[in-house]
């Protein structure tokens, strides 16, 4: 390096900050543009400062391969965009699309000739609109978003009502709307791999009833976890059965929100809940760095809503927690996970 390089402090950088995006300038037909140009060479370095001396500088500084590929300047267009009909409602999910820090969802009743926008900045890969008439087909479409500008549309996917007309009815029960009295642990604190666990009975629809979503709510986030999973258990001995009847798909929780998994159907997955049956939602997260886990919120209230009001639905008053892929252990005057069970009967 050579030694009159000139060294720029990161404003607002402590003893935390680990990474820093550049934004520059670069020069275009005589231009100045703002911004690094894709393709070019540029040189870093990088040294520590305290509160009394800079450290050394490094020995050497590091350039991109010849051959690598820089990320896009917009997001590219998001895939697997999934529709789920409810009453009222409709669940849009999708799969990240990458350097996306925002995303845009649009709806349109005509086919796609004309467009509605739903949600201008959803900061998560899902989203539920509601005020949504039964009887009409809905269109969509989402966009990824930053500080770059708008992304592609992906693939729009339509969501038709039944055959018949038959506005689509759902049951659900809830605890969301009781107070929060704590948090469990989902992922590695310390030498511990927590899960936890919440059980839930359905009602008593004879032909049983076909799971939709569960929203569960989460009270903080510590060092960053990834990989969150949220599984539908049968009951076992009054516990959860070792595998998972179905897991669920969706986004990565954010701190102090709700997060919606859905159960999409296929060739293979049904869905399908029994009537009058134990069930038990299971929330882990893969083992990672030390401290890295999701704080689900949970409440001591024994009470629950149900929609409507003789869906029948209850959940049980005391959840469950495991560690290290151990027994479940009651959770007892602790309460229970604070979440959402949304399903339509068959």
């Amino acid at each position: 390096m050579p030694p009159a390089t000139k060294w720029y402090n990161i404003l607002g950088s402590d003893g935390d900050t680990v990474y820093h995006t550049i934004v520059g300038h670069h020069i275009e037909n005589g231009q100045l543009k703002p911004g690094l140009k894709n393709g070019a060479k540029y040189g870093v370095a990088l040294r520590t400062l305290n509160q009394h001396v800079p450290g050394p500088r490094v020995g050497f500084c590091l350039t991109p391969h010849a051959k690598a590929d820089p990320p896009p300047f917009v997001p590219p267009a998001p895939k697997s965009l999934n529709l789920i009909r409810g009453d009222g409602t409709l669940t849009v999910t999708w799969h990240h699309a990458r350097t996306a820090e925002g995303y845009q969802v649009d709806y349109s009743t005509n086919g796609g000739k004309t467009w509605a926008m739903a949600v201008w900045w959803n900061n998560t890969t899902s989203t539920i609109l509601k005020g949504m008439d039964n009887d009409t087909a809905y269109t969509v479409r989402v966009r990824g978003r930053n500080n770059r500008g708008d992304g592609a549309w992906s693939d729009s996917v339509t969501d038709t009502p039944p055959s018949d007309n038959t506005p689509p009815t759902t049951v659900s029960v809830s605890n969301l709307g009781e107070t929060q009295t704590g948090a469990g642990q989902v992922g590695k604190a310390g030498s511990i791999v927590w899960a936890q666990a919440a059980g839930f009975t359905t009602g008593s629809n004879s032909g049983g009833y076909t799971l939709q979503s569960v929203t569960v709510k989460f009270m903080g986030i510590t060092g960053a976890p990834t990989g969150l999973t949220a599984a539908i258990h049968a009951a076992s001995g009054g516990n959860p059965a070792a595998n998972a009847t179905y897991t669920l798909t969706g986004s990565n929780p954010v701190a102090n929100a709700e997060n919606t998994q859905s159960c999409a159907v296929t060739a293979t997955v049904t869905c399908s809940l029994a009537a009058n049956t134990d069930y038990f939602l299971v929330l882990t997260a893969p083992s990672q760095a030390s401290y890295k886990y999701y704080r689900a919120a949970l409440t001591s209230s024994g009470n629950q809503t149900n929609l409507p009001d003789n869906a029948g639905w209850s959940i049980a008053d005391a959840g469950k927690n495991r560690q290290n892929v151990g027994n479940w252990a009651d959770l007892g005057a602790s309460g229970t996970l604070m979440f959402k069970v949304t399903a339509t009967p068959k």
